[in-house]
């Protein structure tokens, strides 16, 4: 990684998970030193907070595609931080969330024109620019959260620094 800047982008949402609690992911994240950690390896960061907060719950009106709007919502706002971070050529590390969050940081790539390649599930990689989105972390299942996310701070710190 080069001396650029990585934007942190927190995506708060479980609005796509059939399963609460993995909107509190970003705030475990920053809670548990991730930006000092990144910080102690030279990393200049810029934190823009949280661009969507939903905690999924049932919705009967649409059974197949339960809280859509809130998807979408969140899905357009994570891709215009995203491309704007890409198109100022600094780095980029979404935390999620649920998996929905990939779908916010590809659109937003692919409007700065970035290519990309991308796996799914707990540490998404996107090494072609030189992006990293977290999903499906869900504070409310570690069983000590603490050490869990003071190690995930680590191998993030190590992976981007």
């Amino acid at each position: 990684m080069s001396a650029r800047f990585l934007n942190i982008i927190g995506a708060a949402t479980s609005a796509g998970a059939y399963s609460p609690g993995q909107e509190q992911a970003p705030a475990a994240f920053r809670r548990h030193g991730l930006a000092e950690a990144l910080a102690s390896r030279g990393r200049t960061i810029r934190d823009h907070g949280d661009v969507a907060s939903f905690r999924w719950r049932p919705d009967p009106s649409q059974p197949q595609a339960m809280n859509l709007e809130a998807v979408r919502h969140a899905c357009d706002v994570v891709a215009s931080h995203v491309a704007t971070a890409i198109a100022a050529q600094e780095d980029v590390l979404v935390l999620g969330g649920d998996c929905t969050v990939e779908l916010g940081t590809v659109a937003g790539a692919n409007a700065a024109g970035a290519r990309i390649a991308f796996a799914l599930k707990q540490l998404t990689a996107l090494p072609q620019w030189r992006g990293l989105t977290i999903t499906e972390i869900n504070p409310a299942h570690a069983p000590d959260e603490s050490a869990a996310f003071a190690r995930l701070n680590e191998v993030l710190a190590d992976a981007l620094g």
